[in-house]
């Protein structure tokens, strides 16, 4: 327990500034989130989502802004559709500065008992296509249905932490840049930690495994 040494005058503290990268920190945080939380009976699939908007036809401010606002009703859409799974997302900028997320989603049995990949697929397009309602701003309807959602399945945590995490890659390098909250939750409520198993060590085990992590953790 640890004694406060400052309390700070409440008329003193600052306003959160406006979040503007992708910080080490925050990068801990997501592999927490993803190591530490599960859903019981689920399995899990990766979702982008992408919007066909050209570059010209939008400034970059309010391009994020009503990105925001179609994510905004996209997780209320997915809430709803499947109440007792719960999700992870991203989001990150493409090449062409366009907003885009990555999700991974712990679909639940109780959701998804008849869902398969293609049924999935078609859920989430019809959802992102209504948060949309219909602007385009000068994109391809035909190639927004096309390339607008991806569903994959996500077999492993340790492919669960590339397709959030990799953001060391120089692919990954370039999407960075996204202003605003960078990753969150979705019906956090439904995660609890998963399993985990209890070993007891000698202190001289106890230093060898200590010695060992700190070798594999040195980048």
């Amino acid at each position: 327990k640890r004694i406060t040494t400052h309390i700070p005058d409440k008329h003193k503290i600052s306003k959160r500034g406006l979040i503007t990268k992708f910080t080490r920190h925050t990068a801990l945080r997501l592999r927490d989130a993803l190591s530490q939380h599960t859903i019981p009976n689920s399995e899990t699939y990766g979702i982008t989502l992408t919007v066909p908007w050209k570059t010209d036809d939008i400034c970059f401010d309010d391009r994020l802004n009503k990105y925001r606002e179609c994510f905004h009703r996209f997780t209320i859409s997915l809430s709803r559709r499947l109440p007792n799974s719960a999700s992870i997302f991203r989001h990150e900028l493409q090449k062409r500065k366009m907003p885009h997320t990555h999700i991974i989603i712990w679909l639940s049995h109780l959701d998804g008992a008849s869902l398969r990949k293609g049924d999935l697929l078609a859920l989430v397009l019809e959802l992102w296509a209504r948060a949309m309602q219909g602007e385009l701003y000068g994109g391809d309807i035909n190639h927004f249905f096309k390339y607008g959602v991806k569903v994959d399945p996500l077999s492993s945590n340790v492919a669960m932490m590339r397709y959030l995490c990799d953001h060391t890659a120089k692919s990954k390098q370039a999407q960075l840049g996204y202003i605003g909250k960078q990753w969150g939750y979705i019906n956090r409520k439904h995660f609890v930690s998963p399993a985990v198993d209890v070993f007891t060590m000698t202190p001289s085990q106890a230093i060898q495994v200590s010695r060992t992590l700190t070798r594999f953790s040195r980048f």
